[in-house]
């Protein structure tokens, strides 16, 4: 069963649902989000306070770029599929499974 149940384009979390969250610490080398965790999708929000740009997708290439504050839904089958980097310095990537 789902956590999370769809109302039109909004993700609802069902009653009894656990989420499963996280915050990476992202540099300008690319890293996984997240240990192996089964979903059907990731929801990934560059921090807000960010100063640089997040760089999302696999572990070869990141080239969609999120600025401060924007956020994506990744349809994926495990959080460590996912990999991130910033476009310079470091910054903050938080994410939530969709089970």
């Amino acid at each position: 069963m789902s956590n999370f149940s769809k109302k039109g384009e909004i993700l609802v979390l069902e009653d009894g649902g656990i989420p499963t969250a996280g915050t990476l610490a992202a540099t300008t080398v690319g890293a996984a989000l997240g240990a192996s965790a089964s979903c059907r999708a990731v929801m990934i929000q560059a921090d807000p306070g960010n100063t640089p740009d997040i760089l999302v997708g696999d572990s070869a290439n990141q080239y969609v770029r999120l600025t401060p504050g924007q956020m994506i839904a990744v349809p994926t089958s495990d959080v460590s599929l996912i990999y991130a980097k910033t476009s310079s310095s470091t910054g903050n990537v938080s994410w939530i499974l969709v089970t």
